[in-house]
């Protein structure tokens, strides 16, 4: 993105399409006009490999509000992806308000990415009071390379943001990671009800996660169409 090369988390999440992929909005736009190029999805990636395949873009999913503006309270993208037998796809096209062509075609052979490996649903509005936090953290001490999570109770914002904190120390790399409420680790199943966001200045130690409302929604909605 801007011609920089990086890397972020994301799940695939339940609906009625099996090949979307929920992320954070600034994992796909720069909030100011700018679109993620040859962006790929590796679910299951560890250490170099990609046990289930590779999966291109398609289209992403936007809110306007972070297309211009960078909104941090709808720091949320949904991302229909494709099957990879090729090289990832040369880049993204001009963007409407809310959703860009990422130049992935039509998709290919293979089946979806949820088919293959399963996914998480998802839930907007009020979340419990804990959740455990997934992502591939890229910066030292981590090398993103492996995934990494954190578990802990929420807390506020405490500027008064529409968002939720909780502790964890993991670095850039996890940003768009699933947010798991009831997570079951005997099943590796929960239910999403946030992405990872940002951090505050001084504060390395703590995640922050946008509010999942109806913004967020619509765009899943738009997003899972048949």
């Amino acid at each position: 993105m801007d011609g920089v090369e990086y890397a972020c988390s994301g799940s695939t999440v339940g609906g009625a399409v099996p090949s979307v992929v929920v992320t954070a909005a600034h994992c796909v736009s720069d909030g100011s006009g700018g679109w993620a190029r040859n962006w790929t999805f590796v679910p299951g990636y560890a250490n170099g490999r990609a046990p289930y395949g590779a999966y291109a873009a398609v289209t992403y999913y936007v809110a306007a509000a972070w297309v211009d503006g960078a909104n941090e309270n709808d720091d949320i993208a949904f991302v229909v992806t494709r099957p990879l037998r090729a090289r990832p796809p040369a880049g993204a096209a001009a963007a409407s308000a809310a959703a860009a062509s990422a130049g992935g075609g039509p998709a290919g052979g293979g089946l979806p990415v949820g088919e293959m490996v399963g996914e998480q649903p998802i839930t907007f509005g009020p979340r419990g009071a804990a959740a455990s936090v997934f992502g591939y953290p890229a910066v030292k001490p981590y090398t993103g390379g492996q995934l990494d999570y954190c578990a802990g109770h929420l807390s506020p914002d405490p500027y008064g943001g529409a968002d939720a904190g909780l502790p964890c120390a993991m670095t850039e790399g996890d940003s768009g990671g699933p947010w798991l409420s009831d997570f079951d680790a005997r099943t590796g199943t929960g239910v999403i009800t946030g992405v990872t966001s940002f951090k505050y200045s001084g504060q390395s130690r703590n995640l922050y996660s946008a509010n999942l409302g109806v913004v967020a929604q619509a765009l899943y909605t738009r997003a899972e169409r048949p």
